[in-house]
């Protein structure tokens, strides 16, 4: 599991958190290539459907379909709250709403990385923009996250992540964050983790 984040020239954050299938050195030798690779396009506009596109070319020749990885990547702009987010078959980015009221999970479509040539991947890779509003939170995170499991084998899930999400309104980003790996830690009671646990949260204020 990895994540990253940085600033663009221009100001933006960028921001990446990604999963790769499988353990030991094959696993780590993968994520290696994938974070040289997002190094690289840290001096670039921002445009994740091309970085991805070439970071699945690079993938693929060396997986051969029998690894893959998974990511959910963001520019964000802290002045104007516009966020482009594209999504590589990694879990879907949780979008508080707090003046409204709501919870979104953002969605676009995309297949993960590795998975398949670059014109099928490019073809199905699609960016998605929002438009923040003051309170608002993302929450970027991995499956160790929304697949905790407790004693009887029952998982955190995603409604019980909104739960948490919804009563940290209000709150700034590094309390939310440890709000939720609290509620994920006394969920599992003493049921060991199964899976890397990565979370990321950013509030719009």
């Amino acid at each position: 599991m990895g994540y990253d984040h940085f600033r663009y020239p221009d100001g933006r954050l960028g921001l990446c958190v990604a999963d790769v299938s499988g353990k030991g050195v094959p696993a780590a030798l993968f994520m290696t290539m994938t974070k040289g690779v997002l190094a690289a396009a840290r001096h670039d506009s921002g445009d994740w459907p091309s970085v991805l596109t070439e970071l699945n070319g690079h993938l693929g020749g060396v997986a051969r379909r029998r690894s893959f990885v998974t990511m959910a990547a963001a520019s964000i702009d802290p002045v104007s709250g516009v966020v482009d987010h594209v999504r590589a078959g990694h879990n879907p980015v949780l979008w508080r709403r707090a003046a409204r009221g709501e919870s979104v999970f953002l969605k676009p479509a995309g297949l993960g990385l590795g998975l398949a040539g670059n014109a099928s991947f490019a073809r199905v890779l699609r960016m998605e923009r929002i438009q923040l509003e003051p309170r608002d939170a993302l929450v970027f995170y991995s499956d160790g996250i929304t697949e905790a499991m407790n004693e009887a084998r029952e998982q955190f899930g995603e409604e019980r992540l909104c739960q948490v999400v919804e009563d940290c309104d209000g709150r700034d980003a590094a309390s939310t964050e440890a709000a939720i790996l609290a509620a994920v830690r006394a969920f599992m009671g003493k049921s060991p983790p199964h899976d890397d646990m990565t979370l990321f949260v950013g509030r719009f204020d």
